[in-house]
């Protein structure tokens, strides 16, 4: 199971295991495995039993590089044309990154087919989560053509899964997650990308 969120959602998740010195080091076992300061897809590899007890936790350098970008739909840019200028400043930012899988959000109908035309070396997934016109995005996985994609969906964060553009009672708009099981070099992996409701007052219904 891969987790990729924000750094400070990362140290709380350590500090149930590690201990925290003066300097700000975690340890677990008395091994540093993190020294406070965060880099570039930082990745930690949390080790469990049959019966779910942490057995180790150790820093590791990432066999994949897996990014995570709120792309921002900004309705006003919409109208008047000026999503093109900034989506030109994505693509290239995404280049310079040269990361192997994407999980994007806010991603509009222009936007991904823009996407498509200059980002050749991936391929995309993904559907529209079908809420009303401007705020109908995705919510897409960009994959490196070199993994093999074993099957996708996109289901609905709701109490009917599969019933696009249902939405939470507490949602202001419907919520989607896209799915990908993925294979290179006979690894296996499942990636989900999502794009939670800040203001949602209960948990959503992941499957």
């Amino acid at each position: 199971i891969l987790i990729i969120t924000h750094a400070t959602a990362i140290t709380f998740l350590l500090k149930k295991w590690c201990d925290i010195n003066y300097h700000g080091e975690y340890k677990y076992k008395d091994k540093i495995i993190f020294d406070g300061n965060f880099l570039p897809c930082s990745t930690f590899k949390i080790t469990f039993n049959d019966k779910n007890k942490i057995q180790n936790i150790d820093s590791i350098k990432s066999e994949i590089k897996v990014m995570s970008f709120n792309l921002r739909h900004i309705i006003k840019e919409e109208l008047i044309g000026l999503w093109k200028k900034r989506y030109e400043k994505i693509v290239d930012f995404i280049k310079s990154q040269d990361s192997d899988i994407i999980g994007v959000q806010e991603l509009t109908r222009k936007g991904k087919r823009y996407l498509k035309r200059n980002l050749k070396e991936y391929k995309i997934v993904g559907k529209k989560r079908h809420s009303i016109i401007f705020t109908n995005e995705y919510n897409c996985i960009l994959v490196k053509k070199d993994f093999k994609i074993k099957g996708h969906k996109t289901y609905s964060l709701s109490d009917k899964i599969n019933r696009l553009g249902r939405k939470a009672k507490t949602d202001n708009f419907p919520r989607i997650c896209t799915l990908i099981h993925l294979e290179k070099e006979n690894k296996k992996y499942l990636v989900a990308n999502t794009h939670i409701d800040n203001s949602s007052l209960r948990p959503h219904f992941f499957r």
